[in-house]
């Protein structure tokens, strides 16, 4: 009898808890959310510019997601022309040349596009927000990213991402 009870109360257990992770976000996703509605991001790539300044100890660093039709040198290449899909570029500043750490405030900026349409109209604004968060870190070839801020629209932006990183030294 007990065994028969057992047979029975364990899918139930199994399945109750499959609906509860399902509700929740997992920051493994790799997801762009904006005002609470979720766009999943396929792509990730990171450039380095050296600091306008000239300090070789000080990086200018944009990440970059999207769909993965969006190209590797996306601020190299004419991308107003040749990609045409959702894009969130993140541009900050950072000591380390792999660009990891944790980084908030004014010292982070950026927009994004989620109508894939040519030229600057369709791009929302993110900059000079005090609640700005960006903590990127890596381990191996894996970029774990986490941003959260409020875009010109008053809209809560956050990003997670998890995965593979193209990086690209547009020096």
């Amino acid at each position: 009898m007990k065994k028969l009870i057992l047979f029975i109360l364990i899918p139930f257990f199994i399945a109750c808890s499959n609906d509860d992770s399902n509700n929740n976000i997992n920051s493994q996703d790799n997801v762009l959310i904006i005002g609470g509605q979720e766009y999943p991001l396929a792509k990730g790539v990171l450039q380095f510019f050296n600091a306008e300044d000239g300090t070789a100890d000080e990086y200018e660093c944009y990440l970059v997601f999207g769909e993965s039709s969006m190209p590797d040198d996306i601020f190299l290449a004419d991308f107003d022309d040749s990609y045409q899909g959702l894009v969130i570029d993140i541009g900050f500043y950072s000591d380390n040349p792999d660009g990891v750490g944790n980084f908030s405030g004014y010292d982070v900026g950026g927009e994004y596009d989620l109508t894939g349409g040519d030229g600057d109209e369709s791009y929302v604004m993110f900059y000079d927000v005090a609640a700005t968060q960006l903590s990127v870190s890596k381990s191996g070839n894996t970029y774990s990213v986490e941003f959260n801020t409020i875009d010109e629209n008053g809209n809560v932006v956050e990003v997670y991402f998890n995965g593979n990183i193209n990086v690209v030294d547009a020096n």
